[in-house]
């Protein structure tokens, strides 16, 4: 069976973790470079990067704790998944899904930090709801929720973010659309002045430019922003899960 290997980039993120100092890291980031140079390079090795075998043994050459490696190892499998797009009229994008797995609730310390995390993040102090274990936070087009997973043992963060101000701007241009048939109609049918007819038109010409503009660049360009914000805020919760599961007490399990 093949076993799980890691790229340079998940390397570097399982060492972020493992070595976080908000959990007793020691930081050792370059003496774990300077073993992984010296890895196996016999059967055992890997052709496409490191195994959580490999990554244990050097780590515990660098002095870190094999226990955090894998930890960390395992917390960056939890948030590899990718999210997941809602898209609606003409399969543009309105909203971006995604789910943090936790080992479990999030305690008032935890989700203080995790708050702290969302405001780096996405920006704006947000709004905080709590009812008991379940607490969400929102701020403009960004809200995470932190409740039980439905399909499993344990607790997620799920966010959800949406493409609020293009939805606005597609139903501005869906109001003067409409607009601009009608008073053309009214123009042409009717002893009307023949402004309407110029005033229609130029209504529908807008509408037109804006929903182009809307789906072809600010869209596109609104997607690609709040994935590479998740995707960071993933990387932040798998040191912060790391440091939930790896408390000073922890030790090595495998």
């Amino acid at each position: 069976m093949d076993e799980r290997t890691y790229s340079d980039e998940e390397v570097a993120r399982i060492l972020d973790a493992a070595t976080d100092p908000g959990y007793g890291g020691s930081g050792r980031e370059e003496a774990f470079a300077d073993h992984a140079d010296a890895a196996p390079q016999g059967p055992e090795a890997r052709p496409g990067g490191l195994t959580l075998a490999d990554l244990r043994e050097i780590g515990a050459e660098a002095g870190i704790d094999p226990a955090r490696i894998t930890q960390a190892a395992r917390s960056l499998d939890l948030f590899s998944a990718g999210s997941e797009v809602q898209r609606g009229l003409l399969g543009i994008p309105w909203q971006l899904r995604r789910n943090v797995p936790l080992p479990g609730p999030l305690q008032d310390e935890d989700w203080n930090r995790t708050v702290v995390l969302l405001r780096e993040r996405f920006g704006g102090p947000g709004e905080i709801s709590v009812d008991g274990s379940l607490r969400s936070w929102s701020e403009k087009d960004v809200s995470v929720f932190h409740e039980p997973d439905p399909t499993g043992p344990g607790w997620r963060l799920r966010l959800e973010l949406e493409a609020k101000e293009a939805k606005e701007g597609f139903e501005a241009a869906g109001l003067l659309a409409p607009t601009g048939v009608i008073l053309v109609l009214v123009s042409l049918f009717t002893d009307a002045p023949e402004l309407l007819v110029w005033i229609g038109i130029v209504a529908m010409v807008v509408a037109a430019l804006l929903c182009g503009v809307i789906a072809g660049a600010f869209v596109p360009r609104w997607q690609r922003a709040r994935e590479r914000e998740l995707e960071a805020f993933a990387g932040d919760m798998t040191r912060l899960a790391a440091r939930l599961e790896l408390g000073p007490g922890a030790t090595d399990q495998e």
